[in-house]
């Protein structure tokens, strides 16, 4: 069955990530125990409840500035946040425009303003594009939502708005468990670890394949 639909994770599918850099920048704050994903500590769990839209951007930052140095600002907290972003490469636009004369392109991300604002940002500094608004059909961000991936409710909640056939849809996401859920509510997947380059060669292939 040929592929009409194509839904993109943002970190590690279209931008590339570090981790590291965001965790190291923190600790250089006096942040030292930086969040985990399954909220083990007390930053953990206010970012978790960030990404999931339980609170607010200037709540999150009030959050890690009581547990950074004395005189740490907002803006050294955005750039620690941030850092971990990597920059749309110029193939990766290229690829969007290419495919979304034939497909309609969604993202489903697990992030928060601070990283949406940062992305965007970058889009209009390195290639003139306002958003990724401009870049595909609809943009969909956990925060926004009150969901994460790997939910089945997200998945369910983006197939239903989109008037998705989950059969003709292709979800692609560097995260196993995510990659596991898409396919328990119908969709297409392509598990794409962070060491493999996307090009239009591999993605035209995984969407013909199926």
């Amino acid at each position: 069955m040929m592929i009409e639909n194509i839904i993109f994770d943002i970190g590690g599918v279209l931008v590339d990530i570090n981790w590291d850099l965001s965790f190291q920048g923190l600790a250089s704050l006096g942040i030292k125990n930086t969040w985990s994903r399954v909220g083990a500590d007390e930053v953990g769990s206010w970012m978790d409840r960030y990404v999931r839209g339980q609170v607010v951007e200037s709540e999150f930052l009030a959050q890690l500035k009581q547990q950074a140095h004395i005189g740490t600002t907002e803006v050294a907290l955005k750039q620690a946040i941030n850092s971990m972003l990597g920059i749309l490469p110029h193939s990766r636009l290229h690829l969007l425009r290419q495919l979304r004369s034939q497909y309609r392109l969604y993202i489903l991300s697990n992030t928060h303003s601070l990283h949406v604002a940062h992305m965007e940002a970058d889009l209009r500094a390195h290639h003139q594009v306002e958003g990724w608004h401009e870049l595909v059909n609809h943009a969909y961000y956990s925060y926004d939502m009150g969901l994460l991936k790997p939910e089945l409710a997200i998945f369910q909640q983006v197939i239903e708005e989109q008037h998705l056939d989950p059969e003709k849809t292709l979800f692609i996401d560097d995260m196993a468990p995510n990659i596991t859920a898409a396919q328990q509510c119908g969709l297409q997947v392509w598990h794409k670890p962070q060491s493999i380059e996307m090009s239009t060669a591999w993605l035209q292939k995984s969407t013909t394949g199926i």
